[in-house]
């Protein structure tokens, strides 16, 4: 949500050097907006990107881990709850992920697993 406000201002500020004839705007104003706002967004990107990457490392070792977990145990009645909750969780997260707008803000983790079969 805050990336699009940051694109927001940004396109306001790009509005302003256009419109800067017409509204009388010192140029030194707009471009301090200009820049304000561009470097907003590239410390927006950046804390992001960070963040991603590393939640994806964590995420992914974790979902292996725990795939392995239920397949070796996936005759016992007490894990099918969990073996059902894990096959929805991952057709909808790889849903999302293909989608073409959701898709590239969901990392490419889920391509590796598949799902369970219960018997």
């Amino acid at each position: 949500m805050l990336f699009f406000i940051f694109m927001i201002i940004c396109a306001i500020c790009i509005l302003f050097c256009f419109l800067n004839n017409k509204l009388n705007l010192d140029i030194a104003v707009t471009f301090v907006l200009i820049v304000l706002s561009g470097f907003i967004i590239f410390i927006h990107l950046i804390i992001g990107g960070c963040n991603l990457m590393m939640k994806t490392n964590y995420n992914k070792d974790e979902l292996k881990v725990k795939y392995e977990n239920l397949v070796e145990n996936k005759d016992n009645e007490y894990v099918v709850p969990e073996i059902i909750e894990w096959n929805k969780d991952l057709t909808v997260n790889k849903k999302y992920q293909r989608d073409f707008w959701i898709g590239p803000y969901i990392p490419n983790i889920y391509d590796d697993l598949e799902l369970i079969e219960v018997k």
